[in-house]
C-alpha cells in the first residue's frame, strides 16, 4: 500500500512539471519596441468619431422691430489631448458671421446689426465634425518640475480675475489651511479638488456668482465648482483656468445648458483636466468639448452672448447635439478610422494584461507579462503622440498593426495563465483527494488489527485458563 502512495505522489509532480513546462512563457510571440523619448504623461481610453450642433434661437415676442442687434457665439476648436473639431457648416438669416479672436486664443463668431421682425426668431446653427478623446493623466511626483514663475503663462493663471478671487484674503487663508502641511504640489491640487466637491453641493444658479461666493455659501453649479478650484489653485501658486463649453452624459443626447470644469497646469506635463461638478480628477471624457478655453477677452464666459442698446423682452434658448458618426464622416477619414480602432484594441489590451495578472500570469509568465506592458506602454506613447499633433507625424497605420498585435499577446496571455491555473487547481483537488484516500485506507486497516487482538484477549485467554485449571 505505501509503494502505491508513493508511486501517485511521483505521478502527481510529474503532472505538475508538465502543466507548466506545456505553458512556455517563450510561447508568446511579442513586438519588438524601442524605447521612446516621449515620456507617457496619460493614457488615451476612449476616442470617438461624432458630430456637434449648436443651435441658438433669440425670438422676438412683441409686434416691435427689433434692430442693431450683436451677436457672439465662442467657438469649439481644435485642442490638444482633447479632440480635434473641424467647422463645417454655419447658417443664419443675416448671413456668415466674421471671426473675431481674443488674447487669449480663443474665437468667436460674430454677427453684427442683426435684425430681428414683429413675431419672428432668428437662428444660428453652427455644426462641427469631431474626433474626440478620453484621457486619463498618471502624474508622477518626481517627474513634476518647478514652475518658470516668471513665464507669461504663470504670471497670468496665478493672477485673479472677475468670478476667480484667488488674491481674496478669505479665499487665501482657505487654500493654506488646506494645503501648507502637504509638501507635493500635486497632492496639493488633489486637496484642493477633495475640498471643493465636498464643500460645493449642487445648485442651479439664475446668474454667475463666483468663487468668493462659492466658499461662503457652500453651494453653486458647475461655474462654482470650476470658479472655487481655479482660486484656490491660484492662491497657492499653481497655475489654473476655468474652461467652458459642452459636456454630454452620453452620446446621442440633446442639452440646453453649457458646462464649465477647470484644467491646473503642471510642469512637464501641460494643462491637465478636473470636472469637480462631476467628480473627475486628472480625468476627462471624449464628451467634453471646451469652446472658451482660456480668459475670455470679448465676452464672460457662456455659450453665447446677445447684446442690443435697445431695450426690448426677447426669448433666448440653445440646443446642443452630439450624434455618434462613423470614422468615414471625419474629413481625415484615415485618421479618425486608425485612431478609433488603436484606442479599442489598446483598451482590450489593458483589460487582458489585468485578466492574466489575476490569473497568476506575473507569476507564471513573468517575462511575458513585462514585455507585453513595454509593448502597451509604447502604443500608449504612440497615441499621445497622435493626440498632440496636427497632422499626424508618424505612421499611424503601424500603430493600429502594433495594438492588434498587443491585443493578441495579451489574450494569449489570459489563456496560458487560465489554464495554468485549471492545470494547478486541479492538480491540487487530485493531490487533495489522494490523501484523503490514503488516510483513511490506512485508518481502516488499523481499525481491523485492533479489533481482532481485542476479540482474542477477552474471549479466547479465559477459556484457556479455565482448561488449565480443570
Amino acid at each position: 500500500m505505501e509503494i502505491k502512495h508513493e508511486r501517485g505522489r511521483v505521478l502527481l509532480s510529474l503532472i505538475c512539471i508538465v502543466s507548466l513546462s506545456v505553458f512556455n512563457p517563450m510561447h508568446i510571440p511579442t513586438v519588438s519596441q524601442a524605447e521612446s523619448p516621449i515620456r507617457l504623461r496619460y493614457v488615451v481610453y476612449d476616442a470617438s468619431v461624432g458630430e456637434l450642433t449648436h443651435i441658438v434661437r433669440i425670438s422676438n415676442p412683441s409686434y416691435a422691430i427689433f434692430a442693431g442687434g450683436e451677436f457672439y457665439v465662442p467657438l469649439v476648436r481644435n485642442e490638444t489631448s482633447r479632440h480635434y473639431v473641424i467647422l463645417y457648416n454655419v447658417t443664419s438669416p443675416v448671413g456668415q458671421p466674421i471671426i473675431l479672436k481674443d488674447d487669449s486664443g480663443n474665437l468667436y463668431a460674430y454677427w453684427k446689426n442683426v435684425v430681428i421682425n414683429a413675431k419672428d426668431t432668428f437662428v444660428a446653427e453652427l455644426s462641427y465634425r469631431v474626433l474626440s478623446f478620453g484621457t486619463q493623466y498618471h502624474v508622477s511626483s518626481d517627474q513634476i518640475a518647478d514652475y518658470d514663475k516668471n513665464s507669461e503663462l504663470y504670471k497670468r493663471y496665478t493672477e485673479a480675475e472677475d468670478l476667480i478671487q484667488s488674491d481674496n484674503l478669505e479665499i487665501c487663508a482657505k487654500a493654506r489651511n488646506l494645503t501648507d502641511s502637504i509638501p507635493n504640489v500635486h497632492d496639493k491640487i488633489f486637496r484642493i479638488y477633495d475640498f471643493v466637491t465636498s464643500h460645493v453641493h449642487f445648485s442651479n444658479q439664475e446668474e454667475e456668482r463666483g468663487a468668493l461666493w462659492a466658499l461662503e455659501n457652500g453651494s453653486g453649479d458647475c461655474s462654482e465648482y470650476s470658479y472655487l478650484f481655479t482660486a484656490l489653485c491660484r492662491a497657492i501658486g499653481v497655475p489654473a483656468k476655468a474652461q467652458a463649453g459642452f459636456a454630454f452624459q452620453s452620446t446621442g443626447r440633446n442639452i440646453e445648458d453649457g458646462h464649465m470644469w477647470a484644467e491646473y497646469y503642471l510642469e512637464n506635463y501641460g494643462w491637465i483636466p478636473v470636472d469637480a461638478t462631476w467628480r473627475s480628477f486628472d480625468r476627462l471624457d471624449s464628451r467634453h468639448f471646451s469652446s472658451i478655453q482660456s480668459i475670455p477677452g470679448v465676452i464672460p464666459y457662456s455659450n453665447y452672448v446677445f447684446n442690443s442698446t435697445v431695450e426690448a423682452e426677447l426669448v433666448d434658448k440653445q440646443t446642443v447635439t452630439l450624434k455618434h458618426c462613423s470614422p468615414d464622416t471625419f474629413p481625415d477619414q484615415t485618421l479618425a478610422r486608425y485612431a478609433t480602432k488603436t484606442v479599442q484594441r489598446t483598451a482590450s489590451a489593458r483589460l487582458y494584461l489585468l485578466l492574466g495578472r489575476l490569473f497568476g500570469g506575473s507569476l507564471m509568465f513573468s517575462s511575458d507579462v513585462r514585455s507585453i506592458e513595454e509593448e502597451l506602454q509604447g502604443i500608449e506613447t504612440d497615441l499621445q503622440s497622435t493626440v498632440e499633433s496636427w497632422p499626424i507625424e508618424h505612421d499611424i497605420e503601424d500603430m493600429l498593426h502594433g495594438s492588434e498585435m498587443l491585443e493578441s499577446n495579451a489574450s494569449m496571455l489570459v489563456i496560458k495563465a487560465f489554464a495554468s491555473l485549471l492545470s494547478v487547481i486541479a492538480t491540487a483537488v487530485i493531490l487533495v483527494l489522494l490523501c484523503v484516500t490514503s488516510y483513511l485506507g490506512r485508518s481502516r486497516k488499523r481499525g481491523g488489527s485492533i479489533d481482532s487482538s481485542l476479540g482474542v484477549s477477552h474471549i479466547e485467554s479465559p477459556i484457556v485458563e479455565y482448561y488449565q485449571l480443570g
